[in-house]
């Protein structure tokens, strides 16, 4: 509610039962100092406002951060803090509802009649479908593949940080010193899981070591953002602050509010988009594989043969990482646990 309505509701209520301000205030849950606030015309917001409109139906897209960087780079004295109350108060933003320790996200159904046709934001749908939500007009989704839509991509830094522990703690001291390296990121999505591999294994091996990393998806909307390595500041989660200052950039002027990863990491970094549901492309072999969080989303048959298409890809001895909430019991034999999730091949 506007300052503006507050004043109107507090004075209705006192024409209406003759009450003293004060009480008016307190019945209607409104703080005086809220009554002496007179807002004052302001054109440019006005404009930045009117601006949002015009960008989320010419650009086709729909999502504040992209009309925030348009924004700015139109020269729009745009901060974030604004330009986000001016597009809350536009009624662009999703309402959404989320549950800390659950996945239960609930988004309801955007009305613009200034945009009927706009294209919704990938990360709505895909929150959406991930959590059972069905849609009567999907045709309007024009710009992403099936594999796009299909996709989950919930990821965060360090994610399940025991399993990084045991890398930096177990394999890496394992590892014959100036030997090259490799691991493969199996599900990467939007690349978190592949920069915090690049930050522990700079810290072991060296910002310049012998190691390299492979990212792959079926997604190649999410291997797009992996591949720039650029994220928002509120996707911190997980990152400890040590390594937001020694591995990332952090963007001015038109990139402000988000962080870039290191060029130095990046470079021991590659993706490329596969489909684990089928015969995998000469990729080579790795040292260790993680495959988190993706077998929860597959039946028995198709987990066996997943796992024995990636189990070909371990060199002798190496480690193939399983989500926690995963288990390959009765799903292939030639890997043997070391370690609840964690398992190797034999040498």
């Amino acid at each position: 509610m506007t300052p503006q309505a507050k004043r109107e509701a507090v004075a209705a209520m006192q024409e209406k039962s003759g009450i003293s301000l004060r009480r008016a205030c307190r019945l209607a849950g409104i703080s005086r100092t809220v009554l002496a606030y007179e807002p004052k015309a302001n054109l440019e917001n006005e404009a930045i406002q009117g601006r949002m409109i015009e960008l989320a139906t010419e650009r086709r897209r729909f999502g504040y951060r992209r009309i925030h960087v348009l924004l700015r780079r139109e020269g729009h004295r745009a901060d974030h803090k604004r330009v986000f109350r001016l597009y809350r108060n536009a009624k662009l933003a999703v309402p959404q509802r989320k549950r800390r320790r659950g996945i239960a996200v609930e988004r309801h159904p955007l009305t613009l009649p200034e945009a009927p046709n706009l294209v919704w934001s990938m990360d709505f749908v895909m929150d959406a479908l991930s959590n059972g939500r069905r849609f009567k007009c999907l045709d309007i989704v024009d710009d992403c593949t099936r594999e796009d839509l299909l996709t989950t991509n919930e990821t965060y830094f360090f994610r399940e940080e025991a399993h990084f522990d045991f890398l930096r703690g177990t394999v890496i001291p394992q590892h014959p010193s100036g030997q090259p390296f490799d691991i493969w990121s199996a599900a990467s999505s939007t690349g978190e899981e592949i920069y915090t591999l690049c930050m522990v294994m700079a810290d072991e091996m060296g910002v310049n070591g012998n190691w390299s990393i492979l990212g792959s998806d079926i997604s190649t909307h999410v291997l797009g953002i992996a591949r720039r390595g650029q994220y928002w500041l509120d996707r911190t989660r997980g990152l400890p602050q040590e390594y937001l200052k020694k591995y990332c950039l952090k963007g001015v002027r038109s990139q402000e509010g988000s962080f870039l990863i290191a060029p130095e990491l990046r470079k021991h970094t590659r993706f490329m988009q596969i489909n684990l549901n089928t015969a995998l492309p000469d990729i080579g072999r790795f040292h260790v594989v993680f495959l988190r969080n993706v077998m929860i989303y597959f039946d028995n048959d198709t987990k066996r043969k997943v796992v024995a298409r990636i189990v070909e890809k371990l060199r002798p001895g190496g480690y193939l990482i399983v989500g926690h909430s995963e288990s390959l019991n009765g799903i292939n034999e030639t890997v043997k646990p070391v370690k609840p999730t964690i398992y190797r091949l034999s040498e």
